[in-house]
């Protein structure tokens, strides 16, 4: 007996049948994997982007932190050339009976805060608060004085954690040179 085209359809028909059901098997498989990964993308996401805007809420908290640092060097710098000699830039020192003085950066409390007011970048100059300190008491050659610069970081996402707010300080101590 020859098989001449009823062999082939005879093979065909079993092999479609073997493969059905071994896609349906894998068609299953491939279901429950699907699950599996929408449990796991549930799960690790929220604790990804915890972390990845966690990492942009501090990094805003250094730039900030750095501007203050920033802002102080330059409060220094400027308050150590108007010393007692400075003729003509005029001298700033320390307040009458006082040997520092403290204020917001949007007051004109002393010449200090009109330095530092531009400099603030992303600060509300309400919100931060100046101290130059003449720490020898005078504004002599030779003499220090230190100026801080603080305000609060308010964080964002960090505050899910339990994280609120944390004061920022930049401080810069000089000696007088005019």
């Amino acid at each position: 007996m020859t098989c001449e085209g009823n062999c082939k359809t005879m093979r065909t028909k079993t092999v479609t049948t073997a493969m059905a059901g071994r896609l349906r098997r894998r068609d299953r498989r491939i279901a429950r994997r699907r699950g599996a990964t929408m449990l796991e993308t549930a799960i690790i996401l929220p604790i990804f982007l915890l972390l990845v805007l966690g990492m942009l809420d501090l990094g805003i908290a250094v730039f900030q932190r750095h501007v203050l640092c920033h802002a102080a060097r330059q409060g220094a710098r400027r308050a150590v050339v108007h010393g007692e000699l400075a003729n003509r830039l005029g001298s700033w020192g320390p307040p009458e009976q006082a040997s520092s003085t403290r204020g917001t950066a949007d007051s004109d409390f002393h010449e200090i805060a009109s330095v530092i007011r531009p400099l603030l970048t992303g600060f509300d100059p309400s919100s931060v608060n100046v101290a130059a300190d003449w720490i020898d008491g005078n504004n002599r050659l030779g003499s220090r004085v230190q100026v801080n610069v603080t305000a609060d970081h308010h964080f964002l996402i960090l505050r899910m954690i339990g994280l609120e707010s944390i004061t920022l300080e930049g401080q810069s101590t000089m000696q007088i040179a005019h």
